[in-house]
C-alpha cells in the first residue's frame, strides 16, 4: 500500500504515505503528515502527493532546505505570475539574501527565531553593494539596509512560507510570528513654482524637455511617459490617455512596452499652456526625422556610418525617432538637476512636485490620486500628509471667515 488515512479525532486525519525502503538498512520508510478538515480533504492530499512522487516533484520537508525550496518556489511560483521588474528583484533578495543566510536550514525546522534573528542582522549588515557613507567627512563603507528594504525581504519570505503551507510542504507559516521593521518614511524632494520654471528653462531644447514637462503638468510616471504616444493625445479636449508604459528588460537588454502599473487606463487633463507645447513640439519632430533622413543620405554618399531613422508614434524621441530610454531620463536628468542647483530632486520627484503643487492649490485629493495612477487612498494620504498640515490651516481660516 502507498499510502492511507487514519481518523485521529473528528476534523482531523494523518496520512501516511510509503516512501519505499531505505537502501541502507532495508526498513520500509513513511512519511506522516496532518490534515485538518474532513475524509475528502484528506483523500485530496493523498492523491495529490502520491502524484507528486510518481511525477518526482515531490519534496520531502524533512530534507528539504530553505535555498531548495526558495528557488523552487521562484521558479515554480514567481516566474509565472510576477512582473519582470518584480521577477528581478525577488531573484536578488532570495539570492543575495535569504538563500546566504537561511538557505542551510530545514524548512520544515525554520523557526521565527531565526527569521528574527536574520532582520536584525541585515539592518546591520545586509548591505551587499559596498555603498559609502559620510562620517566626519570621511567615506566609510556602509553595512546597513534601511528598515524599508528588510521589510520588503519579509514580505517576499513570508510569500514564499504562505505557498509552502498551501502546497503543504509545512503545517505553520513561521514567518507569521515574526514582527517585521517598520516602513522607513522617506523624505521626499519636491520642487516649488519658481524652481520649476528654472528646471523648464534650462532643459528647453533638450531631449528631456517634453518629458520633464509632461511629468510637471500630469504626474505620470517616468515610464508611462516615455511608452507615450501620439494616438493617446487628444488636442479637442486637451486630454492624455495613459494606456501603457517603458519597461527595462535586463535580461534581453533590451526595452518593451507593458501595461500600466495599475493595469487600468486613466485618463489626465491637461492645461492648456503644455498642451501648446506638445503640438509645437510634434510639428518640430516631424521636421527633425527629414533632416535626419537628409544627414544619412549624406553621411551615405562619404562612407560613413549613419544612425536609421525610425518612423512610430511616441511623443519621447531622438531626431532620428529612437526612444528616448529610461537610463538616459534618469541619470541626464540628475546632471541637469545639478546645473540647476536642484540637487536632491530626482526625475521621479517631478511626480510627487505636480502632487504638492496641486494640493497646495486646494484640489481636493481623491482628484489628485486618480490624477496620478494611486489605487489605495491611505497610502496616498500618508505619502503627502507633509502638505496637510497646511492645508489644515486653510480651512480652519475659511471656517473661521464664515463665522
Amino acid at each position: 500500500m502507498r499510502g492511507h488515512i487514519v481518523e485521529r479525532y473528528p476534523g482531523s486525519f494523518s496520512v501516511v504515505i510509503y516512501l519505499g525502503r531505505d537502501p541502507d538498512t532495508d526498513i520500509p520508510k513513511y512519511k506522516w503528515y496532518t490534515v485538518k478538515g474532513d475524509r475528502s480533504d484528506a483523500e485530496k492530499f493523498l492523491t495529490k502527493t502520491l502524484h507528486q512522487l510518481d511525477t518526482n516533484t515531490y519534496a520531502d520537508p524533512g530534507k528539504l532546505t530553505m535555498a531548495e525550496y526558495l528557488r523552487r518556489w521562484y521558479r515554480d511560483y514567481c516566474e509565472l505570475n510576477l512582473a519582470h521588474s518584480s521577477l528581478v528583484r525577488t531573484k536578488s533578495i532570495i539570492e543575495n539574501h535569504l538563500i546566504p543566510y537561511l538557505g542551510k536550514h530545514l524548512i520544515g525546522k525554520l523557526q521565527p527565531l531565526h527569521i528574527q534573528e536574520y532582520y536584525s542582522w541585515a539592518l546591520k549588515n545586509g548591505r551587499i553593494d559596498n555603498k559609502a557613507k559620510v562620517e566626519d567627512d570621511e567615506k566609510v563603507p556602509d553595512t546597513t539596509l534601511s528598515p524599508t528594504t528588510v521589510l520588503y525581504h519579509h514580505r517576499v519570505l513570508h510569500e514564499a512560507l504562505k505557498h509552502a503551507v498551501e502546497w503543504q510542504i509545512i503545517i505553520r507559516n513561521p514567518a507569521d510570528a515574526v514582527r517585521p521593521p517598520r516602513k522607513s518614511k522617506p523624505q521626499l524632494v519636491t520642487l516649488d513654482k519658481p524652481e520649476v520654471d528654472v528646471l523648464l528653462s534650462e532643459a528647453r531644447g533638450t531631449e528631456l524637455y517634453i518629458p520633464i514637462l509632461l511629468a510637471i503638468h500630469t504626474g505620470m510616471r517616468r515610464g508611462e511617459i516615455l511608452a507615450l504616444q501620439w494616438k493617446d493625445i487628444d488636442f479637442n479636449t486637451d486630454t492624455i490617455m495613459v494606456r501603457q508604459a517603458l519597461e527595462w528588460m535586463s535580461a534581453t537588454k533590451e526595452h518593451r512596452i507593458k501595461r500600466t502599473k495599475s493595469e487600468k487606463n486613466r485618463r489626465v487633463d491637461v492645461a492648456r499652456v503644455a498642451m501648446a507645447e506638445l503640438e509645437s513640439w510634434k510639428k518640430e519632430q516631424k521636421q527633425l526625422r527629414v533632416v535626419a533622413e537628409k544627414e544619412n543620405k549624406k553621411r551615405q554618399k562619404e562612407g560613413k556610418s549613419i544612425k536609421p531613422v525610425e518612423i512610430n508614434d511616441y511623443v519621447c524621441t531622438w531626431p532620428n525617432g529612437h526612444l528616448v530610454s529610461l537610463d538616459y531620463c534618469t541619470k541626464e536628468f540628475i546632471r541637469l538637476a545639478r546645473r540647476c542647483r536642484l540637487g536632491g530632486v530626482t526625475f521621479h520627484g517631478l511626480r510627487h512636485t505636480h502632487a504638492t503643487l496641486m494640493l497646495q492649490l486646494n484640489i481636493h485629493p481623491k482628484i489628485v490620486a486618480e490624477r496620478l495612477g494611486h489605487a489605495d487612498m491611505k497610502m496616498f494620504m500618508e505619502v503627502y500628509s507633509h502638505v496637510m498640515p497646511s492645508m489644515q490651516r486653510e480651512a480652519a481660516q475659511k471656517w473661521d471667515d464664515l463665522f
